[in-house]
């Protein structure tokens, strides 16, 4: 179980390097920015846009990706514990492995948010 867990977050972690990596880079190189793993489509990953307030009303974050969820709770996430946090984590690693969709990922992510006291907008 803990080789597992230990893979899930070495994939979390080249995942937010990847996100960082692509928005260091200019608009016409991004295409150029290589991918954590080969079997990853960005496009794919992709969900409707929802907006949440980090810290605050006046802090919005658009959320509109996997890649960009995995940034969001891994890097800016105020409340770091928890059932919907995790299932929310536990979401993501899903979708990047295939096996749920980045919808769910969305509805995860707004459950958290919930629980943690932020404000979600569609």
């Amino acid at each position: 179980m803990s080789g597992e867990i230990a893979r899930d977050m070495s994939l979390l972690s080249r995942l937010v390097m990847w996100r960082r990596n692509a928005k260091s880079v200019n608009a016409d190189d991004q295409d150029q920015t290589p991918q954590p793993e080969a079997s990853i489509d960005r496009a794919a990953l992709d969900f409707v846009p929802i907006g949440i307030s980090l810290q605050g009303d006046e802090q919005v974050r658009i959320v509109n990706s996997v890649a960009q969820a995995i940034e969001c709770l891994t890097t800016e996430w105020p409340v770091r514990y928890g059932d919907a946090f995790e299932e929310a984590l536990q979401a993501c690693i899903d979708s990047v492995k295939g096996k749920t969709s980045p919808e769910q990922v969305r509805v995860a992510l707004v459950n958290a948010a919930k629980a943690a006291g932020m404000r979600v907008t569609p």
